[in-house]
């Protein structure tokens, strides 16, 4: 700076000479003005140098952020310029593939000659000529052998001024995550199948039931024509068969009605007590074998003398009082289910038939109760509630409905999950056509219902993914019509 003075020093004085300066003093001014205005320009461009390097070093430590980001970040990472070199890229491809030593300022086809990485590299000018985001999900082989499901993400990268400088892109490991739906797909398959069994059990059940009820009715018919031969089934009955005498109860009753008594379910809601009378005044006349083992009594008996000395519950005289407005009623049968305690201390569930002979409607003196042991039957029938509730839990975790459509009534029958996925209540609305495209948005809705035509006529298995209406912002239909 002191040579660069004296160097305009010198040159002011010879100036001063060549243009013979009026005065000394004079020059010395302009001199002055001259070194002032040369100090600032030499201050100006030391503070830019200045703030120069600043930046270089700002930039050097954003860059070296960038990288140490990239670099130890679990997911893969990795940007390329404009001509699908690679300038940065993570670890974890090293530890998947192997080939992030000397990749740097490569292409994909240099590093591994093949056609995915020539396809790589058309995606790349795909990416910076339409400048927009991709993705989309790949399986491919570690370098162990081992598949590896991974979801791509590509993107355009621009400057601080808005110019393309090349594409970035990021590779995510989804293996665990599709490992997972994969294990959800099978528990719920596993599950269905449970389902399904216990189903078909319960319906064998219900079939094997309605024989029996059946053979019992063709048994009571029987006992009609032939007394003898009605000991011998009561006798050998698969079915707990009770004969019992009611007379005494009938002609309580008869005599309530003629001092008035018209309404009997309010009269027996306001006289408990005569309920229970009445209950009292019932003779059990003969049990048969299968009553004994239903109770696990020793004999017959012990068991019938138990019986009129056992203090009856709310809910078995809830089960009477039917009975006697039924057999009231003119009913020729009356059924119901109630809870008992065997001899052992045991439950036993029963479904008791109650039949009035017709010879002996008008007096109630022979009544047969068919007593049924259905303790196992529903026990398979809360196992079968707990494994459909098992399967409402499963959808909805996953977020999985199910669906059933019956083309010929138009009906369709939803779980709890495709209610709430549809954004609806189970007992807002009775599922059909109608309700399910109604969720469906508007712009998608002449395109699901195209598809629902060609399931009804065509048949044949589709999947569908549109646009809801419901809360959930997308849905994924699919449906196979038998």
């Amino acid at each position: 700076m002191v040579r660069l003075i004296d160097t305009y020093k010198n040159e002011g004085m010879t100036r001063k000479d060549n243009a013979k300066a009026t005065s000394k003093q004079s020059g010395d001014r302009n001199l002055t003005r001259e070194i002032e205005y040369l100090l600032r320009r030499v201050a100006e461009l030391e503070a830019r140098e200045s703030r120069r390097k600043d930046d270089e070093v700002s930039l050097r430590k954003s860059e070296g952020r960038l990288r140490a980001l990239v670099e130890h970040h679990p997911i893969t990472i990795y940007l390329k310029d404009l001509d699908s070199r690679f300038q940065i890229i993570s670890k974890q491809m090293d530890s998947w593939f192997g080939i992030r030593e000397n990749v740097l300022g490569k292409r994909c086809s240099e590093i591994r000659p093949g056609e995915a990485e020539t396809q790589w590299e058309t995606q790349d000018a795909e990416i910076r000529e339409s400048r927009a985001t991709r993705n989309w999900e790949v399986t491919e082989q570690r370098l162990d052998g081992e598949p590896i499901h991974n979801l791509y993400l590509k993107f355009p990268v621009f400057d601080y001024d808005g110019a393309l400088i090349g594409t970035g892109g990021a590779e995510i490991d989804i293996t665990n995550r599709k490992q997972a739906e994969r294990a959800l797909h099978e528990a719920y398959d596993r599950l269905e199948s449970r389902v399904e069994e216990r189903t078909r059990e319960l319906t064998e059940a219900n079939t094997r039931m309605r024989e029996e009820i059946t053979e019992r009715q063709q048994a009571v018919s029987a006992l009609r024509k032939n007394e003898e031969r009605y000991r011998e089934i009561f006798d050998e009955s698969p079915i707990g068969i009770w004969e019992e005498d009611w007379s005494d109860t009938k002609a309580m009753l008869d005599g309530l009605a003629r001092h008035g008594v018209k309404d009997w379910h309010k009269y027996f809601a306001r006289r408990r007590d005569k309920v229970m009378e009445a209950y009292d005044l019932c003779r059990v006349v003969a049990v048969n074998r299968m009553a004994i083992e239903n109770y696990g009594a020793p004999d017959a008996e012990t068991l019938i003398a138990d019986m009129a000395a056992k203090e009856l519950s709310e809910s078995a005289l809830d089960d009477f009082c039917d009975t006697i407005l039924a057999c009231l009623a003119d009913e020729a049968t009356f059924e119901y289910e109630a809870t008992d305690v065997k001899y052992d201390g045991s439950t036993l569930v029963i479904r008791c038939s109650v039949v009035i002979l017709p010879e002996h409607s008008d007096d109630w003196s022979r009544i047969i109760l068919n007593v049924e042991d259905i303790t196992e039957r529903k026990r398979i029938e809360v196992a079968l509630s707990e494994s459909e509730a098992r399967l409402a839990g499963a959808q909805r975790i996953a977020q999985i409905g199910n669906w059933d459509w019956d083309v010929t009534s138009d009906t369709m029958l939803w779980s709890d999950e495709t209610y709430r996925i549809c954004g609806l209540e189970p007992d807002e609305v009775a599922a059909d056509i109608r309700v399910f495209t109604d969720i469906v948005h508007p712009d998608d809705r002449d395109w699901v219902a195209w598809h629902f035509d060609e399931a009804r006529e065509q048949g044949g298995s589709y999947g569908l993914v549109f646009e809801s209406c419901a809360p959930t912002v997308q849905s994924a239909m699919s449906t196979k019509t038998a």
